[in-house]
């Protein structure tokens, strides 16, 4: 290829004499475009990486043109782009880094995960883990990547980083941990990982720091998780009682039961303020048969959805009526009276 044909397929003028600089950003953006593995041409691909050799100066250009004058004084060497050293740490090495504590510790919950996308194929993700000890409020922000780079640019990268925020336990937890989660996530996770959005996962009792990485419950509302941990909470956030209709794992009629038309339906779980109650068969078999999945979805049709759909039932037309309904249907149907007595404090403090 000579070195008019190499400018060409770059996209330069004949008379143009591109920078290093220059030839590398023309050859990122044609490579995108035309990369195999994004559906390109590999014929393509093999003419840009002629180019970019030829006007860098590793391979000599042939064709009667012949080298610029630009390139006359180059040495037409194979030089190899050595990648950047391996980055391995492991998360038991982060933790003794950071100097997280193992010991006289309770932890408590994790903040839902944060995620950021990297070059090539990497992503990133972060969190903030909170535990308390006698004295101290602990908070631990983890973060972690993993990045190969791509076939131009490799990388090694597998690792964690954490950093440790210790508050007097004397201070209030509900005030403490909104601002000091918030400065962890700012300082360590990056601009483009997505913002706290104060919902945090409940932990095991007795659960150790290494074991918070798998995740913890369902995820809720930092003021739900502070009433079930027992913590002082403001007058403000007291007494509100939040329902969520969730669907289950599907329940199979056979084809003699009178919803055989509806075959496959899903369990109906009730979640109060983040606690699971999973109506037992009687009452899954009133709720089908009202057909409320499909009212309450807005359907035309009947509906059952899929698993793990939810609605907010504080929020949905009619919202007492079918808080009241639901308080009925469990009271009828033997399930547990807290949940009753719940759906009934809902319905009192709907509007309507």
């Amino acid at each position: 290829m000579s070195v008019q044909d190499a400018k060409d397929t770059l996209g330069f003028k004949p008379s143009d004499e591109p920078t290093p600089d220059e030839i590398a950003k023309a050859y990122k953006n044609l490579a995108f475009k035309h990369h195999p593995d994004r559906g390109g041409d590999p014929a393509k691909m093999v003419e840009l990486n002629v180019a970019k050799d030829v006007l860098e100066g590793k391979q000599r250009p042939t064709g009667p043109s012949g080298p610029s004058t630009t390139y006359q004084t180059q040495t037409w060497t194979t030089q190899k782009k050595e990648p950047p050293p391996p980055v391995h740490i492991s998360f038991e090495e982060a933790m003794r880094t950071a100097r997280v504590p193992t010991s006289g510790v309770e932890w408590k919950f994790r903040t839902d995960s944060g995620y950021e996308r990297l070059s090539g194929s990497g992503s990133a993700s972060g969190y903030v883990v909170y535990g308390k000890t006698a004295t101290e409020h602990i908070f631990v922000s983890v973060y972690s990547a993993y990045d190969r780079g791509n076939p131009f640019e490799p990388k090694d990268i597998d690792m964690y980083e954490m950093e440790v925020k210790r508050v007097p336990v004397a201070q209030p937890l509900s005030k403490v941990a909104p601002k000091v989660i918030r400065d962890l996530w700012a300082a360590n996770f990056g601009s483009r990982m997505k913002k706290y959005n104060a919902k945090v996962q409940l932990l095991k009792d007795g659960i150790k720091f290494a074991e918070v990485k798998r995740g913890g419950g369902r995820s809720i509302a930092f003021k739900t998780a502070l009433q079930q941990l027992g913590e002082n909470v403001p007058e403000k956030w007291k007494g509100k009682v939040d329902i969520t209709l969730e669907m289950g794992e599907e329940i199979e009629y056979p084809k003699t039961h009178k919803l055989k038309w509806c075959y496959k339906c899903c369990r109906p779980v009730l979640v109060v303020n983040g606690k699971e109650y999973k109506l037992n068969d009687k009452s899954a078999e009133v709720v089908h048969a009202n057909d409320l999945y499909s009212k309450m979805w807005g359907k035309k049709y009947w509906y059952c959805g899929s698993a793990g759909s939810s609605k907010k039932l504080n929020r949905v037309k009619n919202a007492k009526k079918i808080l009241t309904f639901f308080a009925d249907l469990c009271a009828k149907y033997g399930e547990p009276k807290e949940l009753v007595d719940a759906l009934r404090a809902a319905a009192d403090q709907a509007k309507k």
